[in-house]
């Protein structure tokens, strides 16, 4: 009726879809969520999960365990307050950083991480990282491990993106830019024995040669 409809999650059976025989969609619409991030995954896993910043001080989790007869579990968990960040002055004008939304999710070992743009400090905006701890979920509500914002010394950071290896070594690449540096590509990364909440030093992979609008 002209009003927000949610979000739809459709459900492909891949089976069929391998040996080219018609494939059975399933649909599940949730009106209360939006924007969700779907967590690509690496492993055993045992549902299908997504994400969602639902508001300044929670993100949405929700998972799809049974794919045969799908049902959205959702449950939202609590993290740091955090706004919205703004567009990020360059050489050639301005980068929308987007709206806060997340950027990317990646489920390993029952471990979510995931990422998403803020607003920063002293900065027009910084990238904010998660890991959240899925393993009795939803039997038990998910909880938030540790959440850290990257720092690239001058310079405003965004379009996030966080995964984490089988030894439990996680990366993140970021964009970077301010009004006088045209935009670059940047890599942080943390160990698993690494104090709670901090990444490594940026280190820059690929530096821009024009500036962006």
């Amino acid at each position: 009726n002209g009003g927000w409809g949610g979000v739809l999650y459709r459900v492909f059976d891949k089976a069929p879809m391998l040996v080219g025989d018609p494939v059975v969609i399933a649909d599940v619409r949730k009106q209360s969520h939006a924007s969700m991030q779907c967590a690509q995954q690496y492993g055993a896993s045992p549902a299908a999960f997504f994400v969602s910043r639902e508001n300044s001080t929670e993100l949405r989790l929700a998972s799809i365990s049974n794919p045969t007869n799908p049902t959205v579990s959702s449950s939202l968990v609590a993290v740091p307050n955090n706004g919205t960040p703004g567009n990020v002055s360059n050489p050639g004008g301005s980068i929308d950083a987007l709206d806060g939304r997340i950027m990317n999710a990646h489920y390993r070992d029952g471990n979510l991480w995931t990422a998403h743009g803020i607003q920063g400090s002293g900065v027009t905006a910084v990238s904010r990282w998660y890991e959240i701890d899925l393993t009795s979920w939803p039997t038990s509500p998910p909880a938030l491990i540790q959440s850290g914002d990257v720092v690239v010394q001058g310079q405003s950071n965004f379009f996030p993106a966080v995964a984490q290896n089988k030894r439990g070594e996680v990366a993140m690449v970021v964009a970077s830019a301010n009004s006088t540096t045209v935009p670059a590509l940047q890599i942080v990364g943390r160990k698993q024995g690494d104090t709670a909440g901090m990444m490594g030093i940026a280190t820059m992979v690929a530096q821009g040669t024009t500036g962006a609008d």
